[in-house]
């Protein structure tokens, strides 16, 4: 369609092509392992993800393996490790379960139970594009948006597709009671479930750091399930404590994610993103966002988010609160875990008093001064100029007109003696 831009074209893929980035899976349509490999589900700098079949148990899974490129990198090697140990001791019914691991021809893989359904960011992307105002949103919006497409025919499905696949929904089932009675409802339940499911990884020791809407797994009975440990950390690691360079995704990342801050990273990091998160459930737009990462990072560490109430007014005065309180750029005015933050969230959805309170406006604006030192001083002095320069003319003109009162007080007294 483009033919002028074949040369550019050809010349960028022979780049990716030196680099190994096109090399074919060599997987795929074939088997790891034990599994024979149905279809590709997601493609990842980190990792692969098949719905395949386990012959042995006969079920589905969903497989994650390491690509074939990056299994001679000892980086990859580790953080992929790191990624089945962290995942591997967690147990709870708000994460993605590890079934197996093991390696095939040098690839290291491991398989968790399949969920049918959809990410959180593919919601929000079907929700954006019905054109609606967050305010007009409904719980059943959200509902189908999170189901499966059930227009998609079995023509699409791999032809050997198992007679004990997970079957499809039926087209436009009922609405489950877990959706909530409003879309805040309902987005706060989701945003629970990834708390809940934050709490017990945090317990473990285990921060993800890489929190965020395509990493959250929603069922088409309205509970989300955490997945995606690649970045995770163990806090007990000592050869991980301190922040040393960018992890995360750009738009999530906590301040002090951001590389050259010479910060800890601990579980009020997750805390952050999942507030960033539940910000874009509820307004559909990112709280910051920009042309590049570089304007991004800028407005994560100096702009004050835009009030989720002025985006979608019918997020609560106190839902706002929690979202901002979970998104305090100084980790130690956020909820301390996201256990704290949990239990906030409960306390809404069950209409009692939230422990977080709002921060003021003067509040906002010292913190926003504080951030922007030489500009704020410059709108100081602007300000002291501006006020002060009619302020002492006032004064001066003050102090003459009293001056001329008295000497001519004065001069009235020396005629009335002159005249005694």
């Amino acid at each position: 369609r483009h033919p002028e831009q074949a040369d550019e074209l050809r010349r960028r893929l022979a780049g990716l092509a030196d680099l190994g980035l096109l090399d074919p899976d060599r997987f795929h349509g074939g088997r790891i392992g034990p599994y024979k490999l149905l279809k590709t589900l997601g493609q990842g700098g980190m990792g692969l993800v098949y719905l395949a079949l386990d012959e042995r148990l006969e079920r589905v899974v969903a497989l994650k393996a390491l690509p074939s490129r990056l299994t001679l990198n000892p980086r990859a090697l580790k953080r992929f490790e790191r990624e089945v140990r962290a995942a591997a001791q967690l147990r709870h019914p708000r994460l993605v379960p590890i079934h197996d691991v093991g390696e095939a021809d040098g690839v290291p893989y491991f398989t968790m139970q399949y969920v049918e359904g959809r990410t959180l960011a593919e919601a929000i992307t079907a929700l954006r594009g019905e054109g609606r105002a967050p305010g007009e949103l409904q719980p059943g919006d959200l509902a189908r948006a999170v189901r499966f497409e059930a227009g998609a025919s079995e023509a699409s499905q791999p032809s050997d597709r198992p007679r004990f696949a997970p079957p499809r929904a039926a087209p436009d089932p009922p609405i489950p009671a877990t959706w909530g009675a409003s879309h805040v409802s309902a987005v706060c339940a989701l945003a629970l479930d990834v708390a809940e499911a934050l709490g017990c990884a945090h317990e473990h020791g285990i921060i993800h750091r890489d929190v965020k809407p395509s990493n959250v797994l929603v069922r088409g009975d309205g509970r989300a399930q955490l997945f995606d440990f690649g970045l995770a950390r163990v806090e007990s690691d000592a050869s991980m404590t301190a922040t040393s360079d960018f992890t995360g995704t750009p738009g999530y990342v906590s301040p002090e994610q951001i590389g050259g801050r010479g910060q800890t990273l601990d579980r009020r990091t997750d805390v952050y993103s999942l507030g960033v998160t539940l910000y874009e459930l509820l307004t559909l737009a990112r709280p910051f966002d920009g042309r590049n990462t570089q304007e991004v990072f800028r407005q994560i560490l100096t702009r004050e988010p835009e009030l989720p109430r002025r985006l979608n007014p019918a997020v609560p005065k106190d839902l706002e609160t929690v979202v901002l309180t979970a998104m305090e750029k100084d980790p130690d005015r956020r909820y301390q875990s996201a256990d704290e933050l949990a239990a906030d969230l409960r306390r809404f959805l069950t209409f009692q008093p939230v422990v977080a309170r709002p921060v003021g406006r003067l509040t906002r604006w010292l913190r926003t001064a504080r951030r922007h030192r030489a500009a704020s001083l410059a709108l100081l002095l602007g300000a002291a100029l501006l006020i002060g320069t009619p302020l002492g003319l006032w004064r001066s003109n003050t102090a003459i007109r009293a001056e001329r009162d008295r000497v001519q007080l004065a001069l009235a007294e020396t005629r009335s003696a002159r005249d005694e």
